[in-house]
């Protein structure tokens, strides 16, 4: 359980830090009738993002701490380093595992701007919150970055099945922005060299085919099934303009986006008079 900082940052000083007290386990018996389960046996999480630090540190033989600092040097992107154990052991950190928060990490995201408030706070719901948020940012963040290029690294020169999974839900999200392979590598753990062979090997073709492909895919099942604008299709499938789908649209599948929708109405047509 992490303690909470009692009183905002001091204006001269550059981090603050508080110890749980002793009786803060029968303090939280009193207030809500439980006591939550420590985090066991040794290890910190750290957090840094656009000038502030937080670094939570817990351990099975003494009182945990919560610590929040101003850093001019913590990097602009958001950053988790774990290490340690948790959980009697169950899951290992190793070590030393720094790992870069995605933009789109929602949940880890608002943990940390969670987190950040509680150290600001006082009174045992902030203490349960945080020891909450702790522990629920530490499996996220292990469980969707370092387990998951773990699992991948086992899969040799393929990339692992929950990998594709994510890399196809992540694509397809997107598909109207610009992606390119090194992001595509930094979301799977692996340097763009790296990647692009295990794509290929999984795929068939390299990772900025893929995309065209599934922008193609799209702007088809646009095209064919909706009156929507070609040139809107174009914009909202990630090509450039409807001239640029058109080429594209030729020269991979032999077919024009207005020959295409003449072709579906056709058979629509056909189909209603049956």
């Amino acid at each position: 359980m992490a303690s909470i900082v009692t009183a905002p940052i001091p204006r001269n000083r550059t981090s603050a830090r508080h110890a749980a007290p002793r009786s803060w386990r029968d303090a939280v018996r009193g207030a809500a009738g439980v006591v939550p389960a420590p985090m066991s046996h040794e290890g910190s999480i750290e957090v840094s993002a656009g000038g502030q630090r937080l670094l939570a540190r817990w351990s099975s033989s003494r009182p945990p701490t919560l610590t929040l600092s101003a850093d001019r040097r913590a990097p602009a992107e958001l950053r988790v380093h774990l290490r340690g154990t948790m959980e009697a052991g169950a899951v290992s950190f190793g070590p030393h595992l720094t790992l870069r928060i995605d933009a789109d990490d929602a949940l880890a995201r608002e943990c940390v701007a969670r987190l950040f408030d509680l150290a600001r706070q006082s009174g045992v719901v902030s203490v349960l919150f945080a020891d909450a948020l702790l522990r629920t940012l530490a499996l996220h963040v292990f469980t969707r970055y370092a387990a998951l290029a773990a699992e991948s690294a086992r899969y040799g020169d393929r990339l692992a099945a929950v990998l594709v999974r994510h890399l196809q839900a992540f694509i397809d999200a997107r598909l109207d922005r610009r992606l390119s392979r090194t992001d595509l590598a930094r979301l799977a753990g692996y340097d763009a060299r790296e990647f692009s062979t295990a794509f290929r090997n999984t795929f068939g073709m390299t990772p900025m085919q893929y995309v065209i492909e599934r922008r193609l895919d799209r702007a088809c099942l646009l095209i064919a099934n909706t009156e929507r604008d070609l040139a809107d299709i174009a914009i909202s499938t990630g090509f450039s303009s409807q001239s640029h789908l058109t080429s594209t649209l030729k020269k991979r599948r032999g077919i024009t986006p207005l020959r295409l929708r003449r072709q579906s109405a056709r058979v629509l047509a056909a189909g209603a008079a049956r």
